[in-house]
């Protein structure tokens, strides 16, 4: 690696405070690796590299084509990652979706802090998420996050992390959490009267409704499948008054805003797409046999009376319940079942698209 004092780089990358060897990247390299660290520096560059060298072969190859982008999403259970890019029609082509379920805001509701092993935890999904980008070629990574670095009074710290492995995580509103949302979960649906459909993202420690109504509605409210298991599930099975308290605080939480007009919900995030793989009771993920797939209410409301006589390990079991949220997934559908209750919709379409795809989209200028 050339020394920044031939790039003539003004800026150091270097994040560690401490370092005195800002500007010289062969001094700073030796000296962090001496004490086990890797500075931001020496990972920059070389991602700037492979990834310039990886996203020019691919274009060599396939001429027809943009390099890959990338989106990351960090929330308060999950984080997730895709990657897609342009095709020759112009349309987004999906490389790679996945998901790892680090549960950065474990007890986020009860210390309004992010621990240190989760944030390690989070940490290690990302670097192995840089890994995936720079073997795609990807040319440009936007990484967000909602309402567990909002919440979070250390996310300064958790940020700081980030930055050292040389990820800028970008603090979405809510309001931009919305949009972003509603654009990822509707871009390939065939709807001609989008401002009829409202957007349902339970997530792990707030729900996102959005439609594009005149004017637009959209609300954030503070309640989540992760923070709503913490403060009322205390016992495994959960017993029918913390299901009723559940309840309660949902319902409460909704009878503060007037609820929209609107002929269809869509609902998107792990908790519906988990509840339509229990349906179907998927052995592994396919996501194409969940997108556009239809839950009604009667349906979500007879899994969560299964799911509440259950303990955790039964659940686990259930075909269809993915490792990671067999804990927080009673909470999660009972969002979805007040929340079709509350607008008085008996049918939710399911998909599995949502923030990240709209983050794409956005990068793309799709």
């Amino acid at each position: 690696m050339e020394c920044s004092i031939e790039q003539n780089l003004k800026n150091c990358p270097c994040t560690y405070p401490y370092c005195d060897k800002k500007g010289k990247c062969c001094e700073c390299i030796a000296y962090h690796r001496s004490l086990n660290e890797l500075p931001a520096c020496y990972f920059s560059l070389r991602q700037k590299k492979v990834m310039t060298d990886r996203s020019q072969d691919l274009l060599l190859t396939r001429k027809d084509k943009d390099p890959p982008v990338a989106a990351i999403d960090i929330g308060t259970n999950s984080v997730l990652l895709l990657v897609a890019q342009k095709n020759n029609k112009n349309r987004l082509n999906v490389l790679l979706d996945i998901e790892r379920v680090p549960r950065l805001g474990e007890n986020l509701s009860e210390t309004n802090k992010l621990s240190i092993t989760a944030q390690e935890r989070t940490i290690l999904s990302l670097k192995e998420y840089l890994s995936i980008c720079l073997n795609y070629g990807v040319s440009h990574i936007q990484t967000v996050s909602t309402y567990v670095l909002r919440k979070a009074k250390n996310r300064d710290e958790f940020i700081y992390k980030c930055k050292k492995i040389v990820i800028d995580v970008k603090v979405l509103s809510e309001q931009n959490v919305a949009i972003y949302s509603f654009d990822g979960a509707v871009f390939d649906f065939p709807y001609k009267n989008l401002s009829n459909i409202m957007v349902v993202d339970v997530g792990g420690g707030s729900t996102e409704l959005v439609s594009k109504k005149s004017p637009p509605f959209i609300k954030s409210i503070p309640i989540g499948a992760v923070t709503l298991t913490n403060l009322f599930i205390k016992n495994d099975p959960p017993k029918n008054d913390e299901i009723s308290k559940i309840k309660k605080y949902i319902e409460k939480e909704l009878n503060k805003i007037s609820a929209p007009s609107v002929a269809d919900l869509i609902g998107i995030g792990g908790t519906i797409t988990t509840l339509a793989s229990i349906k179907q009771k998927l052995a592994t993920f396919n996501p194409y046999m969940i997108d556009h797939k239809i839950l009604t209410k009667d349906e979500i409301n007879e899994q969560i009376i299964h799911l509440s006589s259950l303990n955790l390990v039964q659940r686990s079991r259930l075909p269809g319940l993915f490792p990671g949220r067999e804990d927080i997934i009673i909470a999660g559908a009972l969002i979805f079942l007040a929340i079709m209750e509350w607008i008085g919709i008996k049918e939710i379409l399911v998909t599995v698209k949502g923030l990240r795809y709209g983050i794409v989209k956005s990068i793309l200028g799709k």
